[in-house]
């Protein structure tokens, strides 16, 4: 999905942050939700990502079953909070 400028403001204009960084600085985000890139002002970057996801593999209609017992509890209330992140997971 490609959202235009107008839409990512009309959808959360409060919550917008733009990641800027000298050349060969290492930034880390959590890039769930509405993300996306703007135009470079001062020419080309070179970028390197590296993610890590849910595999495409994994199958979500048979979850991974996790052992409740050996669930933490941060685990647990992320479960909990975030089911789509963690919908290839059952406890």
């Amino acid at each position: 999905m490609n959202l235009s400028d107008k839409e990512v403001n009309d959808v959360c204009p409060e919550k917008i942050v733009h990641v800027t960084a000298p050349a060969g600085s290492i930034t880390l985000a959590d890039t769930r939700g509405i993300h996306k890139g703007e135009l470079s002002m001062r020419g080309p970057r070179l970028i390197l990502y590296f993610g890590l996801e849910g595999s495409a593999f994994n199958n979500i209609d048979k979850p991974m079953p996790l052992n409740k017992e050996k669930v933490g509890s941060n685990l647990a209330k992320a479960l909990t909070a975030r089911p789509f992140s963690y919908q290839f997971f059952s406890c």
